[in-house]
Order: structure tokens, then C-alpha cells, then sequence
């Protein structure tokens, strides 16, 4: 849990995996992850993820930044060696967003402010925002709605689904 000044500012960087972002009351951002290996459920802490991955986070006044990289690039292109961690964060409705992930799902609902999502291949699903956002994934759909400002979405290899906009759209 990393307390912050609103508005906040949030920055995922992973090189595999799922991030998942919701508001919550407070000013509080909470941060869970599930690390999986050969698809099972690692019960791993903090220190020993940082054995098999190279974890970055900085935390200041209103911002958080955590940063995933693996520690040796050739291993990550064999799929039964890597460890996937996905992301469920709790952040105040008032917290402008930058999520990135390189194979994985991006979902973001209920926050203020600017919103970026991107992933190389995975969907990505954005709702509930009153700000600017912007989506774009190589391979999935993107999925927006309910948002109160303008939109820029894009997919390579994917459907795009709109509803209840209220500003400009760009795809």
C-alpha cells in the first residue's frame, strides 16, 4: 500500500502479464500480484520475485511507478520458463494512469484524468472515465465506454467496441 497526494499518478510497466486498475475510496494505492510458472500459482514474496525478475518501484508524493523487466531476455521467449504477474491495483478515483504490458489483458474503470493503456497482445477494456484517453494494442480488441472526454484507440488485429462517449473519437 503507497499513500499518495491526489491527484495521483500510476505507471505499470510489465513485460508479461494482466493489469487490472479500479478507484477506491482514499488515497491509498494498493497493489496485489499473482505470479504464475509454468501455470501454477507461485507463493512468492516481494525478495524471491526479485530473483527471477528485475522490479523497479518508485514511490514520491503523488506518484507510483512500477517497472517489471525479465533478468535475462533470451529465457522470456520460452513460455514454460517465464513467470507471468499479473496486477490488480486499487487507486483513487483521482489518479491519471499509464499502463503498459508487452503480453497480457489491460482493464481500467472509474478514474479522473488521463488515461494510456497499451499492450502488444492482449485486450484492453477501459470504462467509467471523465478524462482523456488513449488505448491501442497490436493484437486484441479494445473495448471503451462510458467515458466523459475525447478518445484514441487502436488495434492492429482486433475489434474495437464504443459506447456512450461523450467527446471526440479518433481510431
Amino acid at each position: 500500500t503507497y499513500d499518495v497526494s491526489l491527484p495521483a499518478q500510476l505507471m505499470i510497466s510489465t513485460s508479461d502479464g494482466n493489469i487490472d486498475v479500479v478507484a477506491s475510496p482514499g488515497n491509498d494505492i494498493e497493489v496485489f500480484y499473482i505470479a504464475r510458472k509454468n501455470n501454477t500459482v507461485l507463493d512468492i514474496n516481494r525478495e524471491e520475485l526479485e530473483k527471477e525478475l528485475l522490479l523497479e518501484v518508485v514511490h514520491d508524493n503523488n506518484a507510483l511507478k512500477i517497472t517489471v523487466k525479465y533478468r535475462n531476455e533470451r529465457l522470456s521467449f520460452v513460455p514454460k520458463d517465464r513467470v507471468h504477474v499479473n496486477f490488480r491495483i486499487h487507486a483513487p478515483a483521482e489518479t491519471a494512469a499509464k499502463l503498459i504490458t508487452s503480453d497480457g489483458n489491460v482493464s481500467l474503470a472509474g478514474l479522473n484524468g488521463e488515461q494510456q493503456c497499451r499492450s502488444s497482445d492482449g485486450n484492453i477494456r477501459i470504462a467509467d472515465v471523465s478524462g482523456t484517453v488513449a488505448g491501442n494494442t497490436s493484437d486484441g480488441d479494445v473495448s471503451v465506454e462510458d467515458v466523459q472526454g475525447p478518445v484514441v484507440i487502436a488495434t492492429s488485429d482486433g475489434n474495437i467496441g464504443l459506447r456512450n462517449i461523450t467527446g471526440d473519437v479518433e481510431s
